[in-house]
């Protein structure tokens, strides 16, 4: 079964993020869940703070450079 409450979950990695700033890897859930919330700008700056962060991170780098085309930037 797959549960898609990309709301509930944006709302729980907001909180994660004011109670432990900086993590990439909660930086780069939270980009993911905005991607699948079609919040594509919102996906590009979680996902350069997660780069600065942990700069050679596979996935990071993979999601970013997806949308970075999708937005034509």
């Amino acid at each position: 079964m797959v549960l898609k409450d990309y709301e509930g979950a944006l709302e729980d990695l907001n909180k994660i993020n004011i109670l432990k700033p900086n993590n990439a890897s909660t930086l780069m859930i939270r980009g993911d869940v905005k991607k699948n919330l079609e919040d594509y700008v919102g996906t590009l700056e979680d996902l350069d703070k997660a780069h600065v962060l942990e700069p050679n991170n596979a996935f990071t780098l993979t999601l970013h450079g997806r949308f970075k085309y999708l937005l034509d930037d």
